[in-house]
């Protein structure tokens, strides 16, 4: 950096660490920027900006890992970051949206259910922070991301249809929600080294696509993919514990 007629010379830690701690911080602030958008946008009667800044938190938490994996590996203080940025973005706003658009008519019943979520999707981060997996290609319990953008593609989807969705039919999906978020079964994990190029090329694609359809309101599509990932998902933990399992036994015998 140029000073006058003095050059400044950073470290080189220095420069490293800003790589690896700043610029994915970037992207981990803009998350929960959007969060909190989205929280403004709710006590304005905006639903569907709130519900649609809680899509692009989760764009700005999917890139914030892959520039810290791009960078050379992250830091304690960016994992700390991201959790605390998820909460904010995919626990409050997602319970505080869903409880306006209508858990709100259901009284305590709908105050509890939003709570619920909430709890369970910050108790779902904390056990992340605390249990590190061997196996990193799954994650135990729904992520919250994913939690938090089913909710806001429901309403993007059938927001607008009276009589579509049901008060309790919401109340009963976002019970699941956070019974998922730290229920034992197993969903994939996106969390891949840029290193495995062409995978990480394959999901890079995938969600720069879901992106564009968000932007194209094509939301029925990013909706069937949190569908076939969740359906999907609790299909192979049922399969692998009740059948493959037991079929193992019975052949070992």
């Amino acid at each position: 950096m140029q000073l006058g007629s003095h050059r400044i010379e950073f470290p080189p830690e220095f420069r490293d660490r800003c790589k690896r701690v700043v610029l994915p911080s970037i992207f981990t602030l803009l998350n929960a920027t959007c969060g909190f958008l989205s929280l403004i946008a709710v006590l304005r009667g905006n639903l569907r900006i709130a519900a649609e800044l809680i899509l692009v938190a989760a764009v700005m938490d999917f890139f914030d890992g892959r520039v810290a994996r791009f960078m050379g590996g992250g830091s304690d203080i960016g994992a700390e970051l991201d959790s605390l940025a998820d909460v904010i973005s995919f626990c409050l706003a997602p319970a505080f949206f869903v409880y306006s658009w209508q858990l709100h008519i259901l009284g305590g019943v709908g105050t509890f259910g939003a709570i619920f979520f909430l709890a369970m999707g910050i108790v779902r981060l904390a056990r992340f922070n605390v249990c590190h997996a061997s196996n990193t290609n799954f994650f135990i319990g729904l992520p919250t991301t994913m939690a938090g953008c089913f909710i806001a593609e429901l309403f993007l989807n059938f927001g607008h249809a009276t009589g579509t969705l049901h008060p309790k039919t919401i109340m009963l999906v976002v019970l699941a929600c956070a019974l998922c978020m730290v229920g034992p079964a197993k969903f994939l994990s996106m969390k891949l080294k840029f290193s495995q190029f062409r995978k990480s090329a394959l999901i890079v694609t995938a969600v720069s696509a879901a992106g564009l359809a968000i932007v194209f309101g094509l939301h029925a599509i990013v909706l069937s993919f949190f569908l076939a990932y969740l359906l999907g998902s609790l299909c192979i933990n049922f399969i692998d514990r009740r059948y493959l399992r037991g079929i193992t036994k019975i052949i070992l015998k």
